[in-house]
């Protein structure tokens, strides 16, 4: 973290009516002078020098109704916007003019540079001028107001401090952080301060010591505070603010006491101080984290399109000690209530972030698949373990950047942060390519590499296959559930948690039950989409203290989060993208011998029509499709021996079995057990046809003989070469 430092030069457009004497006053700015002369309009002017804290750039503009479009143009690059009014003009002409001209103006070309309220010819003012009272007047029609200041070019009066007020409306606004008609910080300001504060409580007791004091203050302003300069702090503090509220009786400043003491220097104009502070941890003008301020956004733009982004270890261990977090405030607040976060927990943890849960949850993809109100509202189940996690592990996926920043506005230790999201480079395809994808995969444990716990798996299939069975199955996995039909997704309702759904308009739903735990089904782009935090298998237990033990909890793999998304288009396009699934998955209705057909001529259109070898890995999968069916498992009665035929000419296991409509947990998490492994670790389930096949086997061949004979032609030639020198030898 280091302060922001400013080197381009501050935009100030001057405008205004004709004759306010915009173009006397960048006159005098520039050359400490009245002009005898006065020209119609003056080329952009740079100021600056020793003391600046950076260049200004005035920009004079005309006031000519044929010029009006250069001066919008101008307008929308200004950082600051200079709007000049006379002084000695009559009271209701300047406001008319300003009202009826000049504002619906700014309001048209619109931008969010704030505005200083100039009055010139202070010189010539007389009692019937406008003066301060203008301000007041037009602080409600012009929100980005800034200041009112008033000056005279000819007797050079704040003329130069109408410049540096123009600077600091720029370098340190006060819009952003305190709203005058409430009297209060501005929403996004209290977030972030309450991040500072958080990042400066090393010790995490809500409150910071002399020592924490000591260190924010160098962290800020570059020194820190002396004794008696903080024994003034904390007995102001304490004087306004009772204890506990702004110290506490071991002498140290609470929360209260932090927000009061930064609301004390707004109020007495240092909006320097308060910006130091913020800028000090990263945050620009806007009240947001800075890109330099994150330190792995920088590999996350630059990482390859067959590259996937997904949270590393410390990051699920820190998004776990939030979830703590929240849940113990959930049973401090109820103790009857099972422990899982909703939006009064969600609202305390957002705290530290700008909009707080219901901006992070837009950004991060949430409230796009699941209906908060039912999940985390009064009565809903809220956010388990399972959930929380799956639903960041989703975040991660699919918007990286907007999760590394949430991660930091949610107090991420910022020496980790670059270490928060790991990007994982697919499997290449010269790997997954004849038989490399084994050998890639056990180098890569051998390495000990980190197994990717993020997995896409694509979802393809006849209409009508069981696609809908499989993505309810693996909504039921873990705790909680949540669906959408197209439908609502294109209209914008919200998703309603359920147990049992379908995707056909016409089929009526299933009535609602509680979902039995944690896991979200969402909607995405691309089609329906699930995803659930699957538990790696639980290892035998080993006594406690042995060195077994020991090496089995220091090797215990993390959750998988699998992702089925299920396929709007063809699967070749999806299987030959720059970023294509990690698994492919066809699903048929295990009853149906035309499903299967239909299935199995999908998949080997598509392994048939490919140029190159797929590379990606291929599973059948045979679903009960009629939703509210509760038969016996299914069973390939029809099977005559075509579905092992078909198997084995493309290499592939056997179909995986689902086990009815609404499968039991053992069966259910079999089976997505079975698909994350083979997403993450391929072995056999790269489909290829006969003939590729004996065409590879035809060019390993040839590839070999052409070695062998390139060997054996560089051992002859080698031989012969010792021969003739050992025969001219021989002869000397």
């Amino acid at each position: 973290m280091g302060r922001e430092k400013r080197r381009e030069a501050v935009r100030v457009v001057v405008c205004g009516p004709p004759g306010s004497g915009k173009t006397c006053f960048v006159t005098a700015a520039a050359t400490e002078s009245f002009p005898e002369h006065v020209p119609p309009q003056l080329p952009p002017t740079l100021l600056g020098g020793a003391g600046w804290a950076a260049p200004v750039l005035l920009v004079d503009t005309s006031s000519r109704a044929e010029e009006r479009g250069a001066l919008a143009q101008q307008l929308r690059q200004a950082h600051c916007v200079a709007l000049c009014y006379a002084v000695d003009a009559p009271r209701a002409a300047t406001l008319a003019t300003l009202r009826e001209e000049w504002l619906p103006e700014l309001r048209r070309v619109g931008g969010c540079a704030p505005v200083l309220l100039l009055g010139c010819k202070l010189d010539a003012r007389c009692e019937a001028g406008a003066g301060a009272w203008l301000a007041a007047e037009l602080a409600s029609e012009l929100p980005r107001l800034e200041v009112s200041l008033e000056c005279s070019a000819r007797t050079l009066v704040q003329v130069h401090a109408a410049v540096h007020a123009c600077l600091a409306a720029v370098l340190h606004p006060s819009q952003p952080l305190f709203c005058p008609e409430r009297q209060a910080l501005q929403p996004d300001c209290l977030a972030a301060l309450r991040r500072v504060f958080a990042l400066c409580d090393a010790d995490g007791d809500s409150a910071l010591s002399r020592a924490e004091l000591h260190a924010f203050q160098a962290a800020c302003y570059g020194q820190p505070l002396t004794a008696r300069e903080a024994e003034d702090v904390l007995r102001t503090v304490a004087e306004r603010l009772p204890c506990p509220a702004g110290v506490t009786a071991g002498g140290a400043l609470t929360l209260a006491g932090f927000l009061y003491l930064q609301a004390l220097f707004l109020q007495h104009g240092r909006c320097d101080a308060v910006w130091a502070c913020l800028r000090a941890f990263g945050y620009d003008t806007q009240l947001r984290l800075a890109p330099e301020a994150l330190p792995g956004a920088q590999v996350l733009l630059a990482r390859p399109p067959d590259a996937r982004a997904e949270l590393s270890e410390r990051a699920l261990a820190f998004l776990d000690s939030l979830w703590a977090r929240g849940a113990a405030m959930a049973s401090a607040a109820d103790c009857s209530a099972c422990p899982a976060l909703r939006a009064p927990q969600l609202d305390a943890l957002f705290a530290t972030a700008p909009g707080g849960a219901q901006r992070a949850q837009r950004l991060l993809g949430w409230t796009a698949v699941v209906d908060w109100e039912r999940c985390v509202g009064v009565g809903g189940h809220g956010l388990s373990p399972a959930l929380w996690s799956a639903l960041w592990s989703l975040a991660a996926h699919s918007a990286p950047l907007e999760t590394l920043e949430q991660l930091a506005y949610l107090c991420f230790p910022h020496e980790q942060l670059g270490a928060a999201l790991r990007v994982g480079r697919r499997r290449g395809h010269k790997a997954r390519a004849w038989g490399g994808l084994r050998r890639s995969h056990a180098q890569a444990a051998h390495r000990g590499h980190r197994q990717r716990i993020t997995l896409l798996c694509a979802l393809a299939g006849p209409p009508g296959g069981g696609g809908e069975a499989l993505m309810e199955a693996l909504a039921r996995q873990g705790r909680g559930g949540a669906t959408a039909t197209p439908q609502q997704l294109q209209e914008g309702l919200a998703v309603r948690p359920a147990c049992a759904w379908s995707a056909a308009p016409h089929t009526p739903q299933a009535p609602h039950t509680p979902p039995p735990a944690g896991n979200t089904q969402a909607r995405a782009a691309r089609g329906r989409c699930a995803v659930a935090s699957l538990e790696p298998p639980q290892p035998q237990p080993a006594p406690e203290g042995s060195a077994a033990g020991a090496a089995a909890a220091a090797s215990a793999s993390p959750a998988t989060t699998l992702i089925l998304r299920e396929l709007e288009g063809c699967a070749r396009a999806a299987a030959r993208d720059e970023a294509p699934p990690d698994l492919l998955v066809f699903a048929f209705d295990a009853r149906s011998r035309a499903s299967f057909a239909a299935a199995a001529q999908q998949l080997t259109e598509l392994v048939s029509g490919a140029r190159a070898p797929l590379g990606v890995p291929a599973l059948l999968v045979g679903t009960q499709a009629q939703a509210g069916c509760q038969g016996e498992p299914p069973a390939l009665h029809w099977d005559d021996g075509c579905v092992a035929a078909f198997t084995a000419s493309l290499g592939i296991p056997q179909p995986l079995l689902l086990c009815g409509s609404a499968p039991s947990g053992v069966d259910a998490a079999r089976l997505f057990a079975a698909l994350a492994a083979e997403a993450s670790s391929p072995v056999s389930a790269v489909p290829e046809t006969r003939a590729a096949r004996a065409q590879r086997l035809r060019v390993r061949t040839l590839r070999r003989s052409a070695g062998c004979a390139l060997g054996g032609a560089a051992v002859l030639g080698a031989g012969l070469l010792v021969y003739r020198w050992y025969s001219k030898t021989q002869k000397d």
